[in-house]
């Protein structure tokens, strides 16, 4: 099969992750969200893998930061997105706006003003450990231009 051809399907079903992200239902949009790593996987280090994960990072991004999601989604969202930019590695600028979404995620976890405790689900710190998950591989991939 030409190597063209192989893009274009993948391209394709980058356009089916998207839609499935933007308009499926919750289970829908989980199993889009983890079919979006495995496709980064699949095309390794080439181009085509930073093309994907700049089409879909937007959409990923979005239903990570959509409170209305549930936590669940937003917890698979987030783990694709982490997997995709640490896959195809991404503009430092693109990476700090990442990091900046996440932690902003996980610190609803933060002691209060007062230092009291928030009172949060188990969904909820299931998801902003997910985050600080995410961060860390982030992290660990552009730790060059941190230090």
């Amino acid at each position: 099969m030409p190597k063209g051809s192989r893009r274009g399907r993948y391209f394709t079903i980058c356009d089916s992750i998207e839609r499935s992200v933007k308009k499926g239902g919750g289970l829908e949009k989980a199993s889009a969200a983890e079919l979006a790593t495995i496709i980064c996987v699949q095309l390794g280090a080439e181009e085509a893998s930073e093309e994907i994960c700049k089409t879909l990072k937007p959409v990923l991004l979005t239903a990570v930061c959509d409170a209305s999601v549930s936590p669940l989604v937003r917890g698979k969202c987030c783990v694709a997105l982490g997997n995709i930019v640490f896959l195809s590695g991404g503009e430092v600028t693109e990476v700090i706006t990442i990091m900046q979404q996440l932690e902003a995620i996980f610190s609803a976890s933060y002691l209060k003003g007062d230092g009291a405790v928030p009172n949060i689900t188990t969904e909820t710190a299931n998801l902003s450990c997910i985050c600080t998950q995410c961060l860390e591989s982030i992290i660990y991939t552009n730790n060059a231009w941190i230090y």
